[in-house]
């Protein structure tokens, strides 16, 4: 059995989720817009929490609008982009190092 959101409704609903999102992103820089024009020229806390707001809206109804049920695949790195540690340092075995130390 599939998981709901690799179905055709799934993917849909994100979508349409997505959709909802930038719709109400357009309504918050209006409003955001609104209040900007009609105050001082300093941006207040309430104004900055909206456009927080405007950015994150923005941001996850286009990546749901353009990926939909895409959204959590797994990818693959190249070797090129992942980390590689080091091997750790093994502890000296001279008796000169242990007593700098202890």
């Amino acid at each position: 059995m599939t998981r709901w959101i690799e179905s055709r409704i799934g993917d849909i609903t994100l979508r349409a989720a997505g959709a909802a999102l930038v719709v109400s992103a357009w309504y918050e820089a209006q409003l955001l817009r609104h209040i900007q024009l009609s105050g001082p020229a300093q941006a207040s806390l309430r104004e900055l929490g909206l456009a927080a707001i405007l950015f994150l809206s923005t941001s996850f109804g286009l990546a749901l609008l353009i990926l939909g049920h895409h959204i959590g695949d797994r990818i693959t790195l190249s070797d090129r982009w992942t980390r590689r540690f080091p091997s750790r340092p093994q502890p000296s075995r001279r008796p000169s190092d242990r007593q700098e130390r202890g």
